[in-house]
């Protein structure tokens, strides 16, 4: 099973963008697919300032045999900067208290930042093994380790406190 999510600017603060996590619909093959798609929506604020980074992208989870595999490709982001990226426990990007805290916290921690290249496009991967309870993930069955509905959120180069991009993890 695959699982993905895209999300655009989080933005809060002055000069913040509106949250923005839509839904892509796409078929699925063997094993079938997951995902949401979405876009950035910054906006200039206060005194003319523009929003904090546009970054968009795309968040693809895959089963292996190993356990969960992670990919993730941005656009927007400003080369040669390292954005953290974490899985949060709550269910929507509106807001802060809707994305929550970092899941488990230990859960939806430890994934490496996000290295930004030239042209403004960034990546990471990771893979979380099936053996340790603790830490792993799992798609679509229900148990405590399903990323299915969390959201996935990106965190600001500069401050890491300021989460800019969020999409939730979805079925297509």
């Amino acid at each position: 099973m695959t699982a993905g999510v895209g999300g655009g600017a989080a933005g809060t603060g002055a000069g913040g963008g509106g949250g923005a996590a839509g839904a892509a619909s796409g078929a699925s093959g063997a094993g079938g697919s997951s995902g949401a798609g979405g876009s950035s929506a910054g906006s200039a604020g206060a005194g003319g300032k523009p929003a904090l980074a546009s970054i968009s992208g795309t968040a693809t989870f895959t089963t292996t045999s190993n356990g969960v595999d992670l990919s993730v490709i941005v656009t927007g982001c400003v080369a040669g900067k390292s954005y953290p990226i974490h899985i949060h426990e709550g269910m929507g990007c509106e807001s802060n208290t809707a994305q929550g805290a970092h899941w488990g916290p230990e859960r939806g921690e430890g994934i490496p930042d996000i290295t930004c290249g030239g042209g403004g496009v960034g990546s990471t991967n990771t893979s979380r093994d099936k053996s340790d309870d603790k830490l792993t993930w799992s798609l679509g069955d229900m148990r405590d380790s399903d990323v299915i509905g969390h959201v996935v959120v990106i965190h600001d180069a500069d401050d890491p406190m300021k989460r800019i991009a969020c999409g939730k993890v979805a079925t297509r």
